[in-house]
């Protein structure tokens, strides 16, 4: 009887720690599985020098002079985090914004991770002014979100 309750109690604990967590479902399909609305953390960055990105995931970038730098962390030390940039300068303005890691050379991989540079503008207007930029743990790849 003894063998028995360990077997199944050792069985049971098992099961549980392969389980799945479901937010608003009973049967989740997956790791996590969310049935309902999802909100991330927006951080609006007003730079004024150099800028250092290390919050938020939705992030709106202000930049006060063209050209200013905005640094992401080091990709390496960072796998799998994920960032949606927005350059959000006034209409009519043509601030650009440069996304540099911290002076990092060859660490930005566009969406075919064919080549690579060393830091990616953030445009004022058009298609190049909302990137999302996620970490494989080599570099931070990139593409445009496609939204003006």
């Amino acid at each position: 009887m003894k063998y028995l309750i360990l077997i199944l109690t050792f069985l049971l604990s098992f099961n549980f720690s392969f389980s799945q967590v479901g937010i608003g479902t009973v049967t989740p399909n997956s790791t996590l599985e969310v049935n309902g609305s999802v909100a991330f953390k927006v951080v609006t960055l007003n730079g004024n020098t150099t800028t250092t990105i290390n919050d938020g995931y939705y992030i709106n970038i202000l930049p006060n002079s063209g050209d200013q730098v905005f640094n992401l962390p080091d990709p390496s030390l960072n796998i799998g985090r994920t960032y949606i940039l927005r350059n959000v300068v006034p209409e009519g303005q043509s601030t650009n914004a440069v996304i540099d890691s911290f002076g990092a050379d060859c660490v930005f991989f566009a969406n075919n991770s064919q080549g690579c540079s060393d830091s990616i503008d953030l445009r004022a207007s058009g298609i190049q002014k909302t990137y999302v930029i996620y970490s494989d743990g080599n570099g931070w790849n990139y593409g445009p979100l496609g939204f003006e």
